[in-house]
């Protein structure tokens, strides 16, 4: 039997990677759950918490495979592969939403036609190449909006395997302005950028079908998530996590697996098998570039010596200079923590986009108010 730790938040991606191992494996499992409670607030009080545990997983099971589906990703990610000689991997579902999107602006059946090329960051990820069978995707996605628009081509909306709704409008201003399709989901990639939240924007309210009510920002239509809506689904969550988890662990009968391919990446090291995907790892080269240190996702192989990531060398430049900054900020809010330094993690604030409205001044008051409020979490 192996013994696996899945290191997430509570939330409903946790069950699907416990589920997916399950399928793979097809027999019973030791499976335990970490929980852990995420920007820059998130980073800081969790990374101490990922040093300690990195330092755990080394002594107690040194040639673990460490997959990580906790927020914030890149940070936490970093942390834990340097904080450890363990394979370590960040994943998300925002790959496969991107696949969706190009499967669905092409008409087709599945994914077996297409061939990606991305990079970037967690939620902050760009397609910078495709094709369509043997075909240059870009060619044929120009011929195909002709003289109309991206809009013409996307659904109104998407729903994610668990039910989170995000539309496209940002997407589409994106793509008008850039010419690369970024990662679909506007209800993440606006929070790489500084116009879409800093600086109080302009909401409204919008109700949906179940008449539940969301605060919505005018610019897109970025529809918005508040604390109480999903503090409402913690507790359950933790319940159905456990119940879920026993109800699998005493399945005899074969287990259907769902998309997610973290199962997979854990039997390729296992067995020694080669599986490449989306990975979330710390920047050696894969993006020349964006500094060495961040956390950035690419394409990685993924077998018996760990996770190997592919090299994205072709990244135009005006993408390097979007994605620079946050990639500048992450590295330093992760080397800030993890050494305790005050100075590094003020930096990271004062270059984060999405401080750009404040000065510096603003951004020192806000740091401290933030800092002592996580006090008992990290001291400096």
């Amino acid at each position: 039997m192996y013994n696996i730790c899945i290191i997430g938040a509570s939330l409903s991606w946790t069950p699907t990677l416990a589920t997916d191992l399950m399928a793979v494996f097809q027999s019973p499992l030791d499976i335990r759950l970490v929980e852990r409670p995420g920007g820059w607030s998130r980073a800081i009080r969790n990374i101490p918490v990922f040093q300690e545990l990195a330092a755990d997983l080394e002594e107690i099971c040194p040639t673990a495979f460490i997959a990580n589906y906790t927020n914030p990703m890149s940070a936490l990610t970093a942390a834990l592969a340097q904080s450890c000689r363990n394979p370590v991997v960040g994943l998300c579902h925002s790959y496969f939403e991107m696949k969706d999107v190009v499967q669905h602006i092409f008409g087709l059946e599945d994914w077996s036609q297409l061939s990606l090329s991305i990079a970037g960051m967690n939620h902050f990820t760009w397609l910078i190449d495709f094709k369509v069978g043997k075909q240059d995707g870009y060619a044929l996605l120009r011929e195909k909006i002709g003289n109309g628009s991206l809009r013409d081509l996307l659904p109104k909306e998407s729903v994610d395997d668990k039910g989170h709704s995000s539309r496209h409008n940002l997407c589409v201003e994106l793509f008008d302005t850039y010419g690369y399709l970024p990662y679909p989901g506007d209800r993440h990639t606006c929070e790489f950028l500084p116009y879409t939240l800093s600086g109080n924007p302009a909401r409204h309210t919008i109700v949906d079908a179940n008449g539940e009510s969301h605060d919505t920002i005018t610019y897109c239509n970025i529809k918005r998530t508040s604390i109480a809506q999903r503090r409402r689904g913690f507790d359950k969550r933790n319940k159905d996590i456990r119940e879920w988890i026993d109800r699998f662990n005493a399945q005899p009968s074969p287990i259907e697996k769902c998309r997610e391919t973290g199962a997979e990446m854990v039997l390729a090291y296992l067995e020694n098998k080669a599986f490449t995907e989306s990975v979330n790892t710390v920047n050696i080269g894969q993006i020349p570039g964006l500094p060495l240190g961040a956390c950035v996702e690419t394409f990685g192989m993924i077998d018996g010596l760990g996770v190997r990531p592919v090299m994205a060398d072709n990244v135009p430049e005006h993408l390097l200079e979007i994605m620079r900054p946050q990639a500048v900020t992450q590295k330093w809010v992760t080397e800030g923590a993890m050494n305790r330094d005050k100075s590094l993690l003020l930096q990271a604030l004062y270059n984060d986009p999405q401080c750009s409205h404040l000065n510096p001044g603003q951004i020192k008051a806000m740091a401290n108010e933030l800092l002592e409020a996580n006090q008992k979490y990290i001291t400096l």
